[in-house]
């Protein structure tokens, strides 16, 4: 039987896609799978189907001899099953939601360190997005939650600014969220039940997610 295995790459964001459509492919082909797990980056944020499969390590390079490798990043809501994934269960983030309720404020995710560097449309990009989001919802508070603050603070004007290791488990509890051009922060939107309406950036918008999302907005649409 052909095993389909992803070339895991990039970082958590991308991971959950590459997992995903490792399964569509072998649902497709009838066939099983495999994900890496010593190079999986999902295991703190979710619960996923993974299938029991016994890994002889003094195999090498695989332990398995027929091998489809999937490479690329396969960012399109087809190979997507939300059965799939299932994020999980995470107390800490209570006491930030009963602070910063999703019902009164709009959550903004800036993703700093190596994307500040190569994205200096941010601070025009952030501006344009809070207003567009403002008008729409009618509130007024915005929350920054970031890895970043230095760079969040200069470029964002806000509320209040946090700076959490359970940033995703927060930003999947927004109904309304301003998200940069990060697959992290899209999937944070993506697993949450709670959200209503994202902005995105609008050169990021379009060819990040190929299929239809009918939450995610683009400040192209403004």
């Amino acid at each position: 039987m052909i095993i389909v295995q992803p070339q895991l790459t990039g970082r958590m964001g991308n991971h959950l896609f590459q997992y995903c459509a490792t399964r569509y492919v072998a649902e497709k082909l009838g066939s099983n799978y495999y994900i890496p797990q010593d190079e999986w980056l999902g295991h703190s944020y979710v619960n996923c189907n993974f299938k029991d499969m016994t890994i002889d390590k003094t195999k090498s390079p695989s332990p398995f001899p027929n091998i489809a490798k999937l490479t690329g990043y396969y960012q399109h809501t087809k190979y997507i099953n939300l059965e799939w994934l299932k994020i999980k269960e995470n107390d800490e983030k209570r006491m930030y939601l009963e602070k910063y309720d999703p019902n009164k404020w709009m959550y903004i995710h800036f993703r700093g360190n190596d994307y500040f560097d190569v994205n200096t449309w941010y601070s025009e990009f952030y501006k344009e997005a809070k207003q567009m989001l403002s008008k729409l919802t009618g509130l007024e508070k915005f929350l920054v939650i970031t890895d970043d603050m230095p760079n969040a603070t200069f470029c964002i004007e806000a509320d209040d600014y946090i700076s959490t290791p359970y940033d995703f488990f927060i930003l999947s509890e927004a109904k309304y969220m301003i998200i940069p051009n990060s697959t992290f922060s899209w999937w944070a939107k993506e697993l949450g039940s709670n959200i209503r309406l994202c902005v995105g950036p609008g050169k990021f918008v379009p060819s990040f997610i190929a299929g239809s999302d009918k939450t995610l907005l683009s400040t192209n649409e403004v």
